[in-house]
């Protein structure tokens, strides 16, 4: 009895080392949390600053002037969706300053872009140069997730949660293709709208009058 008592402890024994052996090879998915990594795209504000200088009490941009502006808009590629501010002076403005930067907004309308000209704006900071008008372009940069992210083990989750990898693609390709990634921030307003040619909409259709579908084309077999 005790011989057979021993053989069924040692068999005890060597089934928990294996077991525990066994637990040692998994990986462990205990330290890993999908809010860690959460795969959604960041939207951050940045402010591209240049100062146009000015030489003595001229307001009319000079040759240098206008080659270092045009150089700082394509080096940056400023337009679609940049809010573009042509700033006179940080507090007090002058006429001169004022002129300066009324100057520099037809230069910037040429080149398609529609700036805001404030005569003054202490949000935007002092130019280095008491001479010199400030324009600041507003953009907003998607940050996308780190992907792809296979941190989390393939095997040994017992959680059965999701893949650490999830959902990457889905927010890098949304961040890749945003046109304004302001849109991200906040939704744009639907603007104005025809009421007229709404209700004309809805009287042909209680009427019987709307207009077919063009099926022409489609593969739609006709009635």
């Amino acid at each position: 009895m005790t011989k057979r008592l021993h053989h069924r402890s040692a068999r005890i024994g060597w089934a928990f080392a294996f077991a525990l052996s066994l637990g040692a090879c998994s990986a462990d998915t205990t330290s890993w949390s999908p809010a860690a990594s959460p795969k959604a795209n960041k939207v951050e504000l940045v402010h591209l600053t240049f100062d146009v200088p000015f030489a003595g009490s001229e307001h009319d941009l000079d040759g240098e002037g206008k080659a270092g502006l045009e150089a700082f808009l394509a080096r940056n590629e400023v337009g679609y969706g940049d809010r573009v501010y042509v700033i006179a002076a940080a507090r007090q403005t002058h006429a001169v300053a004022a002129r300066r930067a009324e100057g520099i907004a037809r230069v910037l309308a040429l080149h398609g872009l529609a700036p805001s000209v404030l005569a003054h704006a202490e949000w935007a900071g002092r130019p280095p140069r008491a001479d010199a008008v400030r324009v600041l372009v507003q953009r907003f940069v998607v940050r996308a997730p780190g992907c792809p992210d296979f941190r989390k083990p393939a095997s040994g989750d017992y959680g059965n949660t999701e893949s650490s990898n999830f959902g990457c693609a889905t927010a890098v390709n949304l961040g890749l293709m945003v046109a304004d990634p302001r849109d991200l921030v906040q939704g744009r307003d639907d603007g104005p709208a025809d009421g007229e040619r709404a209700a004309a909409s809805i009287r042909r259709y209680r009427e019987g009058k709307e207009t077919p579908i063009d099926t022409s084309g489609t593969g739609a077999s006709p009635k």
